[in-house]
Order: C-alpha cells, then sequence, then structure tokens
C-alpha cells in the first residue's frame, strides 16, 4: 500500500485529506507542523509528501528543502489558501522547487484525488 504524509495546520483540511485519500485505498498519515511532519518522514518510508505552504515552527518552503535534501525523489504536492500574500505566489515559489503539483485550497476532492493518482 502506497504511503503518503500530508503536513498542514488547519486541522479540518487535515483529516479531511486524510479520510478522503484514505477511503481510495493510501495508507495516510498525519502531522500539524512542519517539524512534526519531517519527524515522521525520518522515521517512515512515504511515496508522498503532501505540505502546505505556511505553517507555525517551520514554513512549507523549509519542509521542502529539507525533504528533497533528504530524498530527492521524494513526490511533493503543495497547498495553500495565502495568508497575507495571495496563495498563488506561495504556490509560485513552491514550483521553484519542482513540487509535482501546486493546489489552492480549498480544492475540489475527485480532481484532487485524481492528480494524486497520476502522480503515484
Amino acid at each position: 500500500m502506497q504511503r503518503i504524509l500530508i503536513i498542514d495546520d488547519d486541522v479540518d483540511i487535515l483529516f479531511s485529506t486524510r479520510r478522503l485519500l484514505k477511503r481510495v485505498g493510501y495508507d495516510v498519515y498525519v502531522a500539524q507542523n512542519g517539524e512534526e511532519g519531517l519527524d515522521l518522514f525520518n522515521k517512515l518510508n512515504f511515496d508522498l509528501v503532501i505540505t502546505d505552504m505556511i505553517m507555525p515552527q517551520k514554513e512549507g518552503i523549509e519542509v521542502i528543502t529539507e525533504l528533497k535534501k533528504r530524498d530527492p525523489a521524494i513526490k511533493i504536492v503543495v497547498i495553500s489558501g495565502g495568508g497575507h500574500i495571495s496563495s498563488d505566489f506561495y504556490l509560485r515559489a513552491a514550483n521553484q522547487f519542482h513540487v509535482d503539483l501546486a493546489l489552492t485550497k480549498p480544492f475540489n476532492s475527485t480532481e484532487f484525488v485524481e492528480q494524486i493518482r497520476n502522480i503515484m
């Protein structure tokens, strides 16, 4: 079974995305901030990481950088609802790190699952 790690400080997004991906057959782990996510990544093997861009303790760019250092081939999906700056700014910045997909929150569940399947 393919394993996915979701890192997001928004618990509603975190657990609804987890539920959605578990329902379609993925083994899903969650972390509520970047540091917690990186700790889990060090302990387990993941096929894909989905990370928010704006989080406490470690921002998405820091998480992406660390993930790529540890596993250059890791597949990464970035999600952002924006903040003080529009989500487009954060998603464009993430694309410079060669992520596999960048999405604005909220996203369509059906399309999201299809995009995840294509990446996996």
